[in-house]
């Protein structure tokens, strides 16, 4: 079959690949009896392996792919979905797959190298799984500049003169 999968259960990591020439009705078949899985209700991560198609959706077909996802949505929540598709054509079209197939994901990005996607998908596991482990918060924000706001000033050196400019102790709004 040209599209295959595992599911382990413990850690709910699931790890799909596609070989040759594949089909739409496939890709379809496959989401449907994934949906019917009993291991696969709940929450599970992707790691989806395309290095072996030679096959190319073109967009309606992707589109079609990211409407059976919704309808999977309803028994299955994906968390993160790290996708390796190597050669030029899929890797664009994998991207429209991104941007269609987003809404179901709680983080979906496309990759080259199937290590640089282990190590995305490893660190997003991280992040959902153990909410600590996020990266830290921006710093707060400033309040916006008023005309009471302190100034300082510091010299700016531009095409070789030097003038005095005059900021707010504060960020300014861009």
């Amino acid at each position: 079959m040209p599209v295959t999968y595992t599911l382990d259960a413990p850690t709910r990591l699931v790890r799909t690949s596609c070989f040759g020439n594949v089909t739409l009705a496939e890709v379809l078949e496959h989401l449907h009896e994934f949906a019917k899985d009993p291991n696969s209700a709940g929450r599970v991560d992707v790691f989806l392996d395309l290095t072996e198609t030679t096959s190319l959706p073109v967009g309606i077909q992707i589109a079609a792919v990211a409407d059976q996802l919704r309808k999977v949505n309803e028994t299955v929540r994906f968390n993160a979905c790290a996708v390796v598709a190597q050669r030029d054509a899929l890797y664009g079209m994998m991207r429209v797959f991104q941007v269609l197939a987003e809404p179901y994901f709680r983080a979906l990005q496309v990759f080259r190298s199937g290590v640089e996607a282990e190590a995305w998908l490893a660190l997003e596991r991280l992040r959902i799984n153990v909410p600590h482990m996020a990266l830290p918060p921006e710093a707060p924000e400033e309040p916006p500049a008023t005309a009471d706001s302190p100034r300082r000033e510091y010299s700016e050196r531009t095409a070789g003169s030097q003038q005095t400019v005059r900021r707010s102790a504060s960020r300014s709004a861009k």
